[in-house]
């Protein structure tokens, strides 16, 4: 790592500038082009807050779910949602779309 370099690490959060178009950035590996200007302002979002942060449940609760889900999947489709270039990706994303829409459906009917 080279003076001055911004060290990103894997699973953290980074807080934007406040004249950046995203809010924050969520490092998911170690090869990022950290010569790049737009990484270069991001500031880890631990450091912005006072105090210690607090674990969000909630937030906790979901990436648990995901994991599970991720292993499911592993187990039920041989591969990696990442290494799976051969769906139809759209077709998935609208077909659970429609069954949302049922389920809203459903629950209103009990209404």
């Amino acid at each position: 790592m080279h003076d001055g370099e911004l060290a990103y690490r894997k699973g953290c959060v980074y807080e934007a500038p406040e004249d950046n178009q995203l809010n924050s950035l969520f490092v998911t590996n170690h090869k990022m082009d950290l010569d790049d200007e737009f990484y270069q302002h991001f500031t880890p979002l631990q450091e912005t807050q006072t105090g210690t942060p607090k674990n969000d449940p909630i937030v906790s609760s979901v990436m648990f779910q995901l994991a599970q889900r991720s292993i499911l999947g592993q187990r039920k489709y041989g591969t990696t949602l990442e290494d799976n270039n051969a769906d139809d990706f759209l077709q998935h994303f609208k077909e659970e779309l429609m069954d949302a829409i049922l389920y809203i459906e459903k629950i209103q009917s009990k209404r």
